[in-house]
């Protein structure tokens, strides 16, 4: 009996606060930005495309706001006399919750995220006894954490915003990361 009952509360709380979260969730914008990525372990300043859509006010002042990323950044080393390039590009799912410091969603907004990294590395290093180069593919999967800050700007039925990111990546990834993004608002 006992068993039942608080099946039965927990039940009852799930469905009140998923109700509660439920009629604030809407999707009022969808985005896209760019921007430029400052990798850490000597990569050369990349760039960065991004998709977002606000998912909504999930409390008072806080957004919801899920993304898929592209990122590319270069280098290269120099082992043995032989000049080996690099090539990183990420593909970033991820989250973030941002709020903002004013009743109205605009102006001063700090955040934080998660995000699931595909890291694809070509390494590209020319052969003693051929003319193509010997080209290596590796890949990485990584999960990441970061914490942002910026500026929203609203006209009419657009956003802009401009965006500074810290992404705290295992492995050595770590990247500092600033861009516009642009919203339309449905």
């Amino acid at each position: 009996m006992r068993r039942t009952s608080r099946m039965f509360l927990l039940i009852l709380l799930i469905i009140s606060v998923n109700n509660s979260i439920a009629q604030k969730i809407k999707f009022p914008a969808i985005g896209i930005g760019s921007g430029i990525l400052f990798p850490q372990n000597q990569w050369d300043t990349g760039y960065y495309f991004e998709l977002q859509s606000e998912v909504g006010e999930v409390m008072d002042y806080v957004f919801l706001i899920p993304y898929v990323s592209f990122w590319n950044a270069q280098k290269s080393e120099t082992r043995f006399n032989t000049t080996v390039d690099l090539n990183m590009s990420h593909i970033n799912f991820g989250s973030e919750m941002i709020g903002y410091l004013n009743p109205e969603a605009k102006g001063f907004f700090t955040g934080i995220g998660i995000g699931y990294h595909i890291i694809f590395a070509d390494k590209t290093a020319p052969q003693y006894f051929s003319q193509k180069p010997e080209v290596k593919e590796e890949t990485e999967t990584k999960i990441s954490f970061a914490g942002l800050l910026g500026y929203q700007l609203k006209f009419l039925n657009f956003s802009c915003a401009l965006k500074l990111k810290y992404y705290l990546i295992n492995g050595g990834y770590n990247t500092l990361q600033t861009g516009l993004i642009f919203s339309y608002n449905l």
